[in-house]
C-alpha cells in the first residue's frame, strides 16, 4: 500500500503531470484532472488482483473463461506447424505438434466464403509507361481468362459448385495431398464449434450469394485425424479425385522442351557483384520482356529535394530510412559511379513512388544493395503455365443446395 500511494500521489503528481504544475493552470482544474487520473488506477486490492491474474484478465474479466468452459466451447489452434515436406519438390508441409488419436481434431479451419469462382480469374493485362512499366491494367481488347490467382490452390471447393471457401486456420494451407489409402491421415468435416452456424448449410446458394456480408458468414470445418498420428508426423488430406486427375493432366501435358524466359531470380543470381546497367547501356543489352528494375527507396516525411532536374525533384538516398520496411519501387538507372577512390558503387536513378498517382522523383547516391531485378506483374513462372485447382470438399458432406454447376465425373 505504501508503494502504491507513493507511485500515485508522489510520482504521478510531479512527473506524470508536469504540465499541470505550470503557472497558467488553475488549482481547481489541476485537482480535477489529478482526481480523474487517480480514479483510472486500481486501488490497492485491485493491484494485488492484477498481480495474481494478469493485466488482461483484470481489464477484460468477461473474456476470462474457466477450463471447463474452454473444454466445451473452444478449439486448440496449435495442433500443426509448418516445416519442410517429406514429399520431394513440395517444399512446405504441415506437421503434428503432438500425438493425435484417430477421430481427434488436428486443426480448426474457419472459412471465408468466396461466392464466385470467377472472382479468382486473371485476365490479360497491358503495361504502360515505357520499358520500365509504371501501370498495369486489364487489357480490354483481350477479354479471355488466362489463368486464376494462386489462391485457387489453397481454397476449398466442389466441382458442382461455383462457391469457394478460404480456410484461415493456423498452418492449414500447408497441408499437402495424398489419396485415401495411400497416405492420407486426415479428412475435412463440418465443425461443431460454437462459431459455426449449421443453418447456413441448409440455405440455397442464391441466398448465400445475395448476402452482402458473405465473407463474414459463420462457416467452418475441422481437419480430423483418420488414423493415429504421431508427434512431428506430416499431415495429409485427400484433395479429391478431381484434383488428382487435374494434377496428372497438368504433369502429363507439361512441355519440358519449352524455352522459358529468364526470370528475375536468375538475373539477380547471375549479376551478383556485377554493376547494373544504365538505360543508355540497356539499349544494347535489354532486359527480358518480363523483368524490370526496382529500387528500395524510402524518403522521410520532411525530406526535401536537394535540387531540381527538368521539373523533377532530386533527393539524396537515406540509408537509415531505407532500412525500415520494404518499399521497392519501379526505377531506371540514369548514371553509375563510385564514392571517392573506393569501389563501392552508387547510382543515380529515376523512380516512381508506389500508390495511386505514382509520382516521379530522382534519387542520387543509391547503393547497389538497394537495387534488384523484379518480375513484372503476372510474368513469373508462378503465373505462366502454373497449376490451379481448389482442394475438394468430400462429396458426401457438400450441401445439395449449393450445387449450381454441372460436372461430368
Amino acid at each position: 500500500g505504501k508503494i502504491y500511494n507513493y507511485i500515485v500521489h508522489t510520482v504521478l503528481g510531479t512527473v506524470g503531470t508536469k504540465s499541470l504544475h505550470e503557472n497558467n493552470v488553475r488549482s481547481e482544474d489541476r485537482d480535477k484532472i489529478m482526481k480523474t487520473i487517480i480514479d483510472m488506477l486500481p486501488d490497492v486490492e485491485g493491484v494485488e488482483e492484477v498481480l495474481q491474474s494478469g493485466t488482461f484478465a483484470a481489464s477484460f474479466p468477461e473474456l476470462s473463461k474457466s477450463q471447463e468452459w474452454l473444454h466445451d466451447n473452444a478449439q486448440c489452434i496449435d495442433g500443426i506447424y509448418a516445416g519442410a515436406s517429406t514429399i520431394p519438390g513440395a517444399e512446405k508441409g504441415a506437421f503434428a505438434t503432438r500425438a493425435i488419436s484417430e477421430g481427434e481434431l488436428i486443426s480448426p479451419a474457419p472459412l471465408m466464403l468466396i461466392p464466385e469462382r470467377k472472382y479468382l480469374d486473371m485476365h490479360a493485362v497491358k503495361f504502360s509507361g515505357g520499358e520500365q512499366i509504371r501501370y498495369v491494367e486489364k487489357d480490354a481488347s483481350k477479354g479471355e481468362v488466362v489463368s486464376q490467382q494462386m489462391l485457387m490452390n489453397y481454397v476449398f471447393g466442389h466441382p458442382e459448385s461455383s462457391l469457394l471457401f478460404f480456410p484461415y486456420g493456423v498452418a492449414v494451407s500447408f497441408i499437402n495431398h495424398k489419396s485415401n489409402g495411400k497416405g492420407a491421415n486426415a479428412k475435412l468435416v463440418w465443425t461443431e464449434a460454437s462459431y459455426h452456424d449449421p443453418e447456413l448449410l441448409l440455405d440455397p446458394i442464391d441466398v448465400l450469394k445475395a448476402n452482402k456480408k458473405y465473407s463474414l458468414l459463420h462457416l467452418g470445418m475441422d481437419i480430423v485425424a483418420t488414423t493415429a498420428v504421431s508427434a512431428d508426423e506430416e499431415i495429409f488430406l485427400d484433395y479429391g479425385q478431381e484434383w488428382e486427375d487435374a494434377w496428372e493432366a497438368h504433369v502429363n501435358n507439361w512441355d519440358i522442351s519449352k524455352d522459358w524466359p529468364e526470370q528475375a531470380l536468375e538475373l539477380n543470381a547471375a549479376g551478383e557483384g556485377k554493376p547494373f546497367l544504365t538505360i543508355k547501356e540497356r539499349k544494347k543489352h535489354p532486359l527480358p520482356a518480363g523483368v524490370m528494375t526496382t529500387c528500395h527507396i524510402s524518403l522521410s516525411d520532411n525530406q526535401e529535394a536537394v535540387s531540381d532536374l527538368d521539373g523533377i525533384g532530386v533527393y539524396e538516398f537515406n540509408e537509415e530510412n531505407a532500412r525500415i520496411g520494404s518499399n521497392w519501387v519501379i526505377c531506371e538507372i540514369l548514371e553509375r559511379g563510385t564514392i571517392g577512390d573506393s569501389s563501392k558503387e552508387i547510382y543515380f536513378v529515376r523512380a516512381w513512388e508506389s500508390g495511386e498517382f505514382q509520382s516521379e522523383l530522382m534519387v542520387d547516391f543509391v547503393p547497389r544493395a538497394y537495387i534488384k531485378y523484379t518480375d513484372k506483374p503476372y510474368q513469373s513462372t508462378v503465373h505462366i503455365g502454373g497449376f490451379r485447382h481448389p482442394i475438394g470438399i468430400p462429396d458426401e458432406i457438400f450441401p445439395s443446395l449449393w450445387r449450381d454447376l454441372k460436372f461430368k465425373r
